[in-house]
């Protein structure tokens, strides 16, 4: 009987689809574009954000129902049709084994605009906004670095974590001013802020899901080049190391145009960086436009075994394949 579970003959296969159901989130209101606003500093593993995100009521409801994890709120409003509701971030709903928030409110069929102040932490647990440690000369620094895949987008904000809840983001970070900071997409300016920060503005992304989105903040050397059809290639790696990154630039710089020309699309945006992480829980990710590697998935000293090589540049191709399958097409 195919019906049948192999170790449990009374339990069938239906029930065990039926009990492994995915929990999805409410569809009458989805997000079009998130503005993110984040801040953090070099004192704390502490950082708060300000998010904007443009809704799209299909139907009339009593609540926005989204994911969140780990994030204090700190005030919440609503605006519809000139309408400003205004919640106390304790009256936000969490459920902690949903990883949701609900917010109760009236909204009738239209646009719609959330608003939301909130903390979090830069955790250790290389997910959602997390800190890597490496040392320099005996002494231990960070880099504040993302890595949302497959659900963890909601540890660094409030979002429809989901990869068909597919929205637009803006993005703008503000840092200490002898930091790099990079995302998906390039830099626009670049304002200093009071003391020892600056704010790096961001391009607006396309269209993509939550789990694609990415930024890192840290000490890094670069290194770039464009590839044959004119896309910006970068790598950053951790003071001292970016000469074993010049391979990893190299092969980019060929497979990119390779791709574009095998798929008959063009690279969608307008540069691509890949940046090695000290702690990094995969080989690598394939955040549209700023792809995280391991150090040892992206280095290659002069001494490097050709099978080792091998390895960086299948490493390489597969990430930058992704750039088509699964980020542009999800």
């Amino acid at each position: 009987n195919d019906s049948e579970h192999p170790l449990y003959p009374n339990y069938t296969m239906s029930d065990e689809k039926e009990n492994r159901q995915r929990v999805a989130l409410p569809t009458d209101v989805s997000p079009v574009h998130y503005d993110l606003k984040l801040v953090t500093n070099a004192n704390d593993f502490k950082f708060s954000g300000d998010l904007t995100v443009e809704l799209l009521v299909s139907e009339a409801t009593d609540k926005i129902v989204f994911h969140s994890a780990e994030i204090e709120y700190v005030k919440v409003s609503v605006t519809q049709n000139d309408k400003l509701t205004q919640i106390d971030g304790s009256s936000v709903v969490l459920n902690a084994e949903e990883q949701t928030a609900t917010i109760d409110v009236s909204l009738q069929k239209g646009k719609a605009v959330l608003h939301i102040s909130y903390n979090g932490d830069i955790n250790d647990k290389l997910a959602g906004f997390y800190r890597s440690k490496w040392t320099q000369d005996g002494v231990t620094k960070y880099i504040r670095t993302t890595q949302f895949e497959p659900t963890d987008a909601r540890k660094a904000l409030p979002c429809w974590d989901e990869p068909a809840r597919k929205a637009t983001f803006s993005l703008s970070i503000t840092a200490p001013k002898n930091l790099t900071v990079v995302s998906n997409m390039p830099a626009l300016s670049t304002v200093d802020v009071d003391g020892d920060l600056k704010c790096v503005h961001f391009d607006k992304t396309p269209i993509m899901s939550t789990y694609l989105l990415a930024w890192v903040i840290g000490e890094f050397e670069s290194l770039e080049d464009h590839t044959s059809t004119g896309t910006l290639i970068r790598v950053f790696t951790v003071p001292g190391s970016v000469s074993k990154a010049k391979y990893a630039l190299n092969v980019a710089v060929k497979v990119l145009p390779f791709y574009e020309k095998l798929f008959d699309i063009k690279y969608p945006l307008p540069k691509l960086d890949m940046i090695a992480i000290p702690d990094f829980s995969a080989a690598a990710m394939e955040n549209w436009g700023l792809v995280t590697y391991r150090e040892m998935a992206m280095f290659c000293e002069e001494n490097s075994s050709g099978r080792f090589r091998e390895f960086v540049t299948m490493c390489i191709s597969h990430e930058l394949a992704h750039q088509w399958f699964g980020n542009l097409v999800t």
